[in-house]
């Protein structure tokens, strides 16, 4: 007679754990799926702050560009090292 109820309780306690058990799974997998949402989250806003701090340094790097090809700059660089401009009668053209 124990252990007819003792084998009652172990099969009663063994259905238990199988309704209870997909009900675990399933909460494992939705704080699995929102720690990932939360990482992709943050990567993602990592990588807005960057191309926007590589946009700025693009432009930056831009406006030096065209500041160097700048023709007044290299007039002056050539003035500076007392380069001078050619005369006309001396420029021989090509074709």
């Amino acid at each position: 007679m124990y252990r007819e109820k003792s084998l009652k309780k172990t099969v009663s306690t063994f259905r238990y754990f199988l309704w209870i058990i997909p009900f675990i799974l399933l909460g494992i997998f939705y704080v699995w799926q929102h720690i990932e949402i939360v990482k992709s989250g943050y990567c993602i806003n990592k990588l807005k702050s960057e191309r926007t701090m590589l946009a700025e340094e693009n432009r930056t790097l831009q406006l030096n560009v065209s500041s160097l090809r700048s023709p007044q700059r290299i007039e002056s660089i050539a003035k500076d090292i007392g380069l001078v401009p050619s005369k006309r009668w001396c420029i021989v053209r090509l074709y």
